[in-house]
């Protein structure tokens, strides 16, 4: 509108600087860069309204006025017109400074940046009136009216901003607090900034128009004033009064509330987010020991054990975040260091901004809690314990024949665990029927309930557990009463019968068999009174058990074997059995019996001997026989010792024979060389001078003869070393027999040679009991045979071997030959035995018989392995040394 001022394009600048600098300090942390510009931002501000000061003071144009906007050069009011007004260059200079200091703080705590915008306020409320009421007072220039209404609205704005920048200091605190005065103030200040300014307004108006004068317009004024001023001190009054009232009302509540926390008995502790004690009442001082003024100002952890101290961070950091801690059970530390069990309950305490400032703790000393509780949970444990512990099953329910424990005799009977039965209907798990009709049972536990009296189940309930196995039971319940006597459960006692009932089954058994038996079963204390007697004492002794029970054992002993039973009580009392004791007894009719005793003691529950129990056999018949033995056997060995005489002078006179015959034997073999060495000599002789002069039938003659010499002198000689083995002594001694091996190999090593064999030894070679020459013997024969005995298409390999086991040594001698069948062999260790075999081999038939016979004279053992066409094994069985 043209009639309306504008706002000068340095004032524009200047709101823009200070809103930008504003901007900048509110943006956190205001430090650095951010602060050094916001700070350049408001010296500008200070700047330009300051040299806008200078250039009215000093009446000359500096030209600042139209660095941004020039006004047409030949008016000559063109700078006045591009020229802020006095009052507002005077605003910049102010809140530019305000700008600056903005966090300046005096000595006293007073932030003066508030202030000058306080007075920058006061100049462009001075400036709102006069517009307002039509008066430029301070902000018209040379050719212009007032300053524009957009500039005092900038400058509000701005004036509120730098305020509310820094809401929490100095005025503002207060003006914002929730304190009695900080409610006045933003109660009372609109009314006492606009309402004067709205009445004087009016009262110019009324002024205006003629209603009246002057002085009835400044009468008028003055009496608003008063009225509106009068109703905001009434007001005020009725305002403070009933914050008076209310003031009193929390003072006397809060004496209560301190009252209470005084005499409560427990501790009521407060303190700040730091852990520092902030108050501490008398309760606290009971507790732990501290006066009021000893713990004040000092951290919480003075309270704490060190092994505790995690805890106060935590429950810290949970007041922090809002959080409240109930029923907190921990341990503390008193002054005088001993320990304190309490249960903590802490709330955040909050400002009246809702912080979080604080907090309150209430400790409630619980040690004897904690220690009734001990002595409750050993009570319990002992309770469960003894449950456990005892043999029969035992389950516990409430009111409602719902489970509330059970032990683990009742958990294997049932099949389920307490974790599965607690809780649940008795009924669910304790299935019972009749054993003889099969019919289910009635739980006795839910008759407690009913009638509060202990039940009984009859002795053929069968109780089905979780995994259908039936178990025979005896079981009781009984009413569980408290103090007052009011029923309020049922405790129900079992147990599995099973091994009763097999022991009554054979205890009758047992009874059939003793009623049955052929022996009199008899049972007696220890003064020998007759206690049982079985149908087979009746059939032995002609007594019925009538007559005997009762009656001393000696009523069946004969008077001369009295003693006899003293001996057996006696060593009866001492725990010892009696097996097989035989004598003599009486029947009722006076005849005597042989019979045979066996006794053994009766033994109580306690392991006590408390009698006797006798099975007497009648031995009648087999005491006839045994003498009828006993003579047979008298006769018998009468024969036998005559046998045996004869036995003997037969072999004395068949070892005579068998001497004269191998004597005979021998001297027929030594007897026999001597004609048989002529004959070969003279066979050999006529062949030698005569053989030219023979025929080629009379050459083959005397070759026949000659062989047939050597052949027969062969056969004397293994006769002879036969015989020698069996006469001559064979002393044994110990003998390396590594070494004997290796001699007998080196004798027929030519031999070894000319028939290309391999031979290969292995194994142990302990020293053996033998006769060395024998052993050598056996040796040479073995390995001679092993050489000849070998196909004419394959090289000899023989392998001698050893090995010892239990005190004996078996060597063994094992070829490639032609084999002996297996049911040849026995056959081939007898003497003149020459077996069938593919191949021609001279021999007399005596070469095994000798080694037999050589093994026999050392008491060793021998034998063969083979298999026809791969070879024999010989082995020879020798003690060792």
């Amino acid at each position: 509108h043209p009639a309306w001022t504008t706002m000068k394009a340095n004032s524009a600048f200047c709101f823009i600087c200070a809103g930008f600098s504003l901007w900048l300090l509110n943006l956190r942390p205001a430090t650095g860069l951010k602060l050094r510009l916001a700070q350049a931002c408001a010296l500008a501000v200070t700047v330009v309204g300051l040299l806008t000061l200078g250039e009215y003071l000093s009446g000359h144009d500096w030209g600042i006025d139209q660095l941004l906007i020039r006004e047409h050069p030949a008016d000559a009011q063109a700078p006045l017109l591009v020229r802020m007004a006095v009052g507002t260059a005077l605003s910049f200079v102010i809140l530019g400074i305000a700008l600056v200091i903005l966090d300046v703080e005096t000595n006293r705590g007073r932030w003066p940046s508030q202030h000058l915008v306080l007075a920058a306020a006061f100049v462009t409320l001075l400036a709102f009136v006069g517009n307002f009421y039509g008066v430029a007072v301070g902000y018209e220039n040379v050719s212009r009216g007032s300053v524009a209404f957009h500039t005092i609205a900038a400058f509000f704005l701005l004036c509120l901003g730098i305020l509310l920048a820094r809401p929490d200091r100095g005025i503002m605190a207060n003006l914002s607090s929730d304190s009695i005065g900080g409610v006045l103030m933003r109660r009372l200040l609109p009314a006492a900034l606009l309402l004067p300014v709205l009445l004087g307004w009016l009262s110019l108006l009324g002024e205006q128009l003629g209603l009246y004068g002057p002085a009835a317009s400044s009468a008028l004024f003055a009496t608003s004033i008063l009225v509106v001023f009068g109703g905001l001190v009434l007001w005020t009054a009725q305002t403070l009064n009933r914050v008076d009232i209310a003031r009193w009302r929390a003072v006397e509540s809060h004496q209560q509330l301190a009252a209470i926390v005084e005499s409560s008995d427990d501790a009521i502790v407060s303190k700040n987010l730091d852990g520092i004690i902030t108050s501490w009442n008398q309760g606290a001082e009971r507790i732990f020991g501290y006066t009021a003024a000893e713990v004040a100002g000092q951290p919480i952890l003075m309270l704490i054990p060190a092994d505790h101290v995690n805890e106060e961070q935590e429950i810290l950091e949970r007041l922090r975040r809002g959080e409240r801690i109930e029923h907190f059970e921990t341990v503390r530390r008193r002054k005088d260091a001993s320990l304190v069990d309490v249960s903590l309950t802490i709330s955040p305490i909050k400002d009246s901004r809702g912080q979080i400032v604080g907090a309150s703790k209430i400790a409630r000393d619980i040690t004897e809690q904690k220690r009734s509780q001990e002595r409750l949970r050993r009570s319990e444990e002992h309770f469960r314990v003894t449950l456990a512990s005892i043999g029969d099953a035992v389950i516990v329910t409430d009111g409602r024949a719902d489970v509330t424990f059970m032990n683990p005799v009742a958990e294997q009977l049932t099949g389920y665990t307490l974790q599965e039965a607690q809780g649940a209907p008795l009924s669910s798990l304790f299935k019972i029927i009749n054993e003889s009709s099969r019919k289910p049972v009635e739980v006795p536990v839910n008759k407690v309930l009913q009638q509060g009296v202990v039940v009984g189940l009859a002795n053929d309930t069968v109780l089905i557990s979780k995994d259908g196995t039936e178990r025979p039971i005896l079981d009781s319940a009984a009413p569980i009463r408290n103090a007052s006597g009011e029923l309020t459960g049922v405790v129900l006692v079992f147990r599995d019968v099973t091994e009763h009932h097999a022991a009554e089954l054979r205890a009758r058994r047992l009874a059939a068999i003793v009623e049955s038996s052929d022996d009199a079963i008899i049972g007696k204390n220890l003064n020998g009174i007759i206690a049982n007697w079985n149908q087979g004492a009746e059939r032995m002794f002609g007594y019925t058990a009538q007559e005997a029970v009762g009656q001393p054992i000696s009523l069946i002993v004969p008077a001369e074997r009295h003693h006899e039973e003293e001996q057996i009580l006696a060593r009866l009392r001492r725990g010892e059995r009696i097996l097989h004791f035989e004598t003599i007894r009486r029947r009722k009719d006076g005849t005597l019996l042989d019979v045979s005793l066996t006794m053994s003691p009766i033994k109580d529950s306690l392991g006590r001997i408390v009698g006797a129990s006798k099975i007497a056999r009648d031995i009648t018949e087999r005491k006839r026989s045994e003498q009828a033995l006993r003579q047979s056997e008298t006769s018998f060995r009468t024969l036998a010792e005559e046998l045996e005489i004869k036995v003997q002078e037969r072999t004395a006179q068949l070892q005579t024979s068998l001497n004269s015959v191998e004597d005979l034997l021998y001297t027929i073999a030594h007897d026999l060389r001597a004609p048989n060495r002529t004959m070969q000599g003279f066979a050999q002789l006529i062949q030698l001078e005569y053989g030219d002069q023979l025929d080629a039938a009379a050459r083959d003659y005397l070759n026949r003869i000659s062989t047939a010499a050597v052949h027969n002198d062969e056969l004397i000689r293994d006769l002879l070393e036969y015989g020698r083995l069996s006469h001559e002594e064979v002393p044994l001694a110990p003998v390396d027999l590594r070494q004997t091996v290796e001699s007998v190999l080196n004798n027929i090593e030519g031999e070894i040679r000319q028939r290309h064999a391999h031979i290969h030894l292995g194994g142990e070679w302990p020293v053996v009991v033998a006769n060395e020459g024998m052993l050598k013997q056996i040796l040479t024969n073995l390995l001679t045979n092993a050489l000849i005995y070998v196909p004419p298409d394959r090289e000899p390999d023989i392998t001698i071997a050893s090995e010892s086991e239990n005190a004996k040594a078996v060597l063994r001698v094992k070829d490639n030959g032609i084999g002996i069948p297996p049911e040849q062999i026995d056959r081939a260790f007898k003497p003149f035995i020459r077996l069938p075999n593919p191949i021609h081999t001279p021999g007399t038939g005596m070469g095994l018989a000798i080694v037999k016979k050589a093994a026999e004279r050392m008491d060793a053992a021998v034998g063969a392995e083979s298999t026809p066409g791969r070879g024999a094994c010989f082995w020879l069985e020798l003690p060792t040394a």
